[in-house]
């Protein structure tokens, strides 16, 4: 997995779905993937990806696991952990 650096724009919820919308600015995200909290390093699990619920790139949706929900807010920044290590490290 390359550095990811996703930011969070929009929170929102249909019946059975968590859904985050933000800018992907940096690397890719796929289902099944683990991305942190660049602050806290909280954990949110991406569950899918929603090519409906985004207007133009690179925002993209992401369906995320109800048990991460209350770790999630608007301009949040998420990468991988590969990414936060790098960053702590320096």
């Amino acid at each position: 997995m390359t550095d990811v650096e996703f930011t969070v724009t929009h929170l929102w919820e249909l019946p059975g779905r968590f859904y985050i919308t933000g800018q992907l600015t940096a690397g890719e995200v796929n289902p099944g993937d683990v991305l942190v909290d660049s602050e806290t390093g909280a954990r949110v699990r991406v569950i899918g990806i929603d090519i409906h619920g985004s207007l133009r790139p690179p925002e993209c949706t992401l369906v995320i696991d109800r048990a991460d929900v209350a770790t999630v807010r608007v301009g949040q920044r998420l990468v991988n952990d590969k990414a936060l290590r790098n960053t702590t490290s320096q």
